[in-house]
């Protein structure tokens, strides 16, 4: 028997260090965005919701402490110039990924708001803004002149 002892010691040491750690399972809420006004244009622009079918999953480590963020799903804004009159819906539905152990936040896809590295106003982007470098690759579209009616 005891030359059985020190193989099965290690066999259940090797045991309970390989078992797999579980994890804390993924958060997933539904995101609500509320009517806001927008100053960025130089004038104001009532932004609105029409679709919002937009969520976020949260992923934690086996501490419980959040991970990342994935922004994902239907999401379309109204941008209105209400001395105007003029008006612009677009599908800005992303997804956004926020990792908090790398550091890293950005956009993908169909997106609009404030592009600090482009300038000022509001701008309709295809393709990835970087939150945190403010890099953009792709194609920006300022909304801006057409609510102002030009």
């Amino acid at each position: 028997m005891s030359r059985l002892a020190l193989p099965v010691g290690l066999l259940c040491a090797w045991l309970a260090i390989a078992s797999p750690v579980v994890a804390v399972p993924p958060d997933r809420q539904a995101l609500i965005s509320s009517p806001f006004v927008d100053t960025s244009c130089g004038f104001e622009v009532d932004v609105s919701y029409p679709v919002q079918n937009e969520y976020a999953i949260a992923f934690f480590d086996q501490n419980g402490n959040l991970t990342r963020l994935v922004i994902t799903g239907r999401l379309v804004a109204t941008f209105t110039n209400p001395a105007n009159g003029v008006s612009l819906t677009e599908n800005i539905s992303g997804p956004a990924q926020i990792d908090f152990v790398r550091g890293t936040a950005f956009g993908d896809g169909p997106g609009a708001g404030p592009v600090p590295a482009l300038g000022s106003g509001i701008w309709l982007g295809f393709g990835r803004f970087d939150f945190v470098t403010g890099q953009t690759v792709g194609h920006f579209i300022p909304l801006c002149p057409p609510l102002a009616g030009t």
